[in-house]
């Protein structure tokens, strides 16, 4: 199944969302010490040398990393799938066995959960500590982003008829407040601002980048190559069984013949391949390699002509990367365009063909994409055809600007990887992102400010082109030289900012079920992205990368 937007994850890893998110961290005392917001009875059940986690922050953090990997799941996965991960909202997660791999310490859903919001509670007090002695502080734009946060989700406590007390405590979790809240956004703030800095000062200048590239030039190279493989499977298929009448007229069948298990038959199949795949290779160009393929899934094959029109299509797959330990891919970074190479797997019963159509090379003219959209998506709304549309009428009327549609995104967007960054993604290369996007994207006339509205697989959306980019390969060194300086960061502030877990005093309670979609909190939590499938499931403490 696609993502929503990208399809692979080719440049390094997601941007790490950290401007409007809800995260917590609690200070000690006034500035620093002592109970957060002046309560002298918060209990403290995670703290660095000057800031602390409550338990209610601790069950803010818990129901964070559920409503988001649930939401993440669903929109990777579908509906239909859902029930095969074995996560069900409406049931205790205490009671539900993790499905998801082997973690150490993990044995429930609930388990899982409460380890995602430890390691992202810790993140946070590290980081914390060192926007503090960096001298970090926040400005008036920081402080108007939480205040349009903490506004938006008042405004869905009124449209869900109940106290904003009653909405932060179902939605964000047990014992969370307004203060609590806005502390937590701004201390995240804080960590934003922090993790910007260390990123920012990367030197990503043109000689820096070729310094990395020259360094190992296959690593940001590419070739385009076509290939197809012949199977003994697909002669092998057994006959149809042949009906006959017995004595008294009844129609009977009589069993088909198993070829399939027929040694020489099988050796029979295999000749036939092995000719086909030399017919093949002997072939002169793209146009030819793609007929034949066409006529043999018509003609041997017996497919109908529009599935082979699409594997004989199919068969060009472009841009791609270096892989050391496959034979095709280092004979493809060695060859010359037109070569062709043969590899017979008689266990398998395999034989594929490969077609050099482009020869190894840093591709300067395949540039990339910043796009930002605004999902509608179609389990999120009644008619997602018409909303689309109707949003979309008023902004253009209104003008169609990058503010009023950047504005939109967190009121509308479904997309949990783009609705707290106004939509955004950078450095989308060609061929990453689901095809209706990729035709809207690089479409040869597309320019700087376009928009539109597309339909994809999961809803409507309403499109706006951010910039025409750079060229793939120095997106992917910038990424490579930010996450480094982001990881070599977060390893030193672990050393430098020791973290205590008092495990005896947390207490976070189970969560049933998701808040309801019509309060639905209107951003997101700041996530790296995650080691877990989907790739877009939240985590902490890994790099992020910007695609600029």
């Amino acid at each position: 199944m696609k993502k929503i937007m990208i399809r692979v994850m080719a440049l390094g890893c997601a941007v790490l969302m950290l401007g409007s998110v809800l995260a917590g961290c609690g200070k000690k005392g006034g500035d620093k010490k002592g109970g957060n917001n002046g309560a002298d009875d918060v209990v403290v059940v995670m703290e660095s040398e000057h800031f602390s986690i409550s338990n209610p922050m601790m069950s803010f953090f818990f129901r964070e990393a559920f409503m988001n990997t649930y939401q993440s799941y669903l929109s990777y996965f579908g509906s239909e799938m859902m029930g095969y991960i074995g996560l069900d909202p409406s049931s205790p997660l205490k009671d539900q066995s993790f499905t998801m791999g082997e973690e150490e310490g993990v044995e429930t859903w609930y388990d899982y959960f409460l380890k995602m919001a430890k390691e992202q509670a810790e993140t946070c007090l590290r980081y914390r500590e060192a926007a503090e002695e960096a001298g970090i502080a926040l400005e008036d734009s920081d402080r108007e982003t939480v205040d349009g946060i903490i506004e938006n989700l008042r405004s869905s406590a009124e449209e869900a008829g109940v106290t904003t007390e009653e909405y932060y405590e179902n939605l964000l979790g047990k014992g969370v407040t307004e203060e609590v809240l806005r502390e937590c956004l701004e201390l995240e703030s804080y960590a934003s601002k922090y993790i910007n800095s260390v990123t920012d000062a990367v030197d990503v200048s043109e000689d820096a980048l070729n310094t990395v590239y020259e360094a190992n030039p296959l690593n940001y190279e590419t070739v385009s190559y076509m290939s197809y493989t012949f199977k003994v499977s697909d002669l092998l298929k057994e006959d149809e069984p042949e009906e006959s009448a017995d004595e008294e007229g009844a129609d009977t069948e009589t069993p088909a013949e198993d070829t399939a298990e027929d040694p020489a038959a099988r050796e029979e199949a295999l000749a036939k391949i092995k000719a086909s795949a030399d017919e093949l290779a002997a072939t002169d160009g793209e146009e030819a390699f793609h007929e034949y393929i066409y006529n043999y899934e018509v003609d041997v094959l017996g497919n109908d002509e529009s599935s082979a029109e699409t594997v004989a299509t199919y068969s060009l797959t472009e841009g791609a990367g270096y892989t050391e330990d496959l034979e095709a891919s280092k004979w493809a970074f060695s060859a010359k365009a037109g070569e062709t190479k043969i590899e017979a797997d008689d266990e398998a019963g395999t034989v594929t063909v490969y077609l050099l159509v482009k020869e190894h090379a840093r591709d300067e003219s395949s540039e990339t994409r910043s796009i930002r959209h605004i999902l509608f998506g179609k389990d999120d709304f009644d008619d997602a055809a018409a909303k689309s549309k109707e949003v979309y009428d008023k902004w253009v009327e209104e003008g169609a600007t990058l503010d009023g549609f950047i504005a939109l995104v967190p009121e509308y967007s479904t997309d949990p990887g783009s609705k707290d960054n106004g939509g955004l993604y950078e450095g989308v290369r060609k061929g990453q992102v689901v095809d209706e996007f990729n035709d809207w994207m690089f479409d040869e006339n597309r320019k700087d400010g376009d928009h539109g509205l597309i339909e994809t697989d999961y809803g409507w959306h309403i499109m706006y082109m951010e910039s025409v980019g750079e060229p793939a390969w120095m997106t992917m060194i910038k990424n490579e030289l930010k996450t480094k300086a982001y990881e070599d960061n977060l390893n030193e502030l672990k050393e430098k900012y020791q973290i205590t877990v008092h495990e005896d005093l947390m207490d976070v309670p189970d969560v049933a079920e998701p808040a309801p979609a019509d309060t639905a909190p209107d951003t997101e939590p700041a996530t790296a992205p995650a080691d877990t499938t989907p790739a877009d499931a939240p985590a902490t403490g890994e790099a992020p990368g910007d695609g600029n």
